[in-house]
């Protein structure tokens, strides 16, 4: 899709550029997994040579789930470049633009694929291959009757519909980091006296959570008690930080920097005139 983007920043974040690039990302994985991944693994389930070399078909297994694991990161790191590109450039206030190539430098390279994002990953798809594995070779018969194989893909494709929405989720989390600490460093060179003002650029609508509501009202408070157009960058990263550990935000807290909440889409905006 082009990356021309539209000017209405409030009205565009939740369902514009980066809703569609989310959309991409996880239709991508789900075209793989239906046109490549289930025919492969019924063929597997299917072949007797497998069925009577149980290390053969475990081998097999892990080949092809690590197969759908590098398929993942592979998407992944070209869509976090892309939410990148519309996140970051030389001036990034209020509006989405179009970055080039050379604007994600290796600052943003290193922030692409987390090895805490690439870790969860992994378990995840370990954990829904390991289920077929185990319940293959529970089955006892010599020959598996088409009913068998039907009921062992069934178990197999609604496992992965389930990590497939754990996936899309850690994925939006981890953009939110990719994207903010990338603003981060931006605004930390072009600020390295930490003067300038900042603050928590939310969505105002009905998905605006609790804690990001927080946030902008902390922000706020100390607005109004310093007279500021905003706070310091490093006050509004200590405002992140203690909302999203408040005890009653705790279990929703993914523990990484300027994220306080699961599918966050809340960025770091510097405030002017001051």
């Amino acid at each position: 899709m082009s990356l021309k983007l539209p000017n209405q920043f409030y009205a565009d974040r939740s369902r514009g550029v980066r809703y569609k690039l989310e959309q991409q990302f996880l239709n991508k994985i789900v075209h793989f997994t239906n046109t490549e991944l289930y025919p492969a693994l019924e063929v597997l389930i299917q072949r007797k040579t497998f069925q009577k070399d149980p290390t053969k078909f475990a081998q097999k297994m892990k080949d092809l789930e690590k197969e759908l694991t590098q398929r993942i990161f592979s998407l992944a790191d070209k869509h976090i470049k892309d939410i990148l590109k519309v996140n970051l450039s030389d001036n990034f206030e209020g509006s989405w633009f179009k970055v080039p190539d050379k604007a994600i430098n290796e600052n943003y390279n290193s922030l692409i694929l987390q090895s805490k994002y690439k870790k969860n990953i992994e378990t995840i798809i370990s954990r829904t291959f390991g289920l077929l594995t185990n319940r293959f070779f529970l089955i006892t018969e010599s020959r598996l009757s088409k009913k068998i194989v039907e009921e062992l893909m069934k178990t197999l494709k609604d496992t992965m519909r389930s990590s497939l929405s754990r996936i899309q989720r850690l994925t939006y989390t981890n953009t939110t980091l990719a994207v903010n600490r990338g603003r981060e460093i931006q605004f930390r060179q072009r600020d390295p006296n930490n003067t300038y003002r900042y603050k928590w650029q939310t969505v105002p609508d009905k998905r605006r959570t609790p804690q990001c509501e927080q946030i902008v009202l902390r922000v706020e408070a100390d607005i109004r008690r310093t007279g500021d157009k905003g706070v310091t960058l490093s006050r509004l990263k200590q405002i992140v930080t203690e909302v999203a550990n408040l005890p009653q935000f705790r279990k929703s807290n993914p523990n990484i920097d300027w994220t306080p909440h699961y599918n966050c889409r809340s960025t770091i905006r510097r405030s002017f005139g001051n």
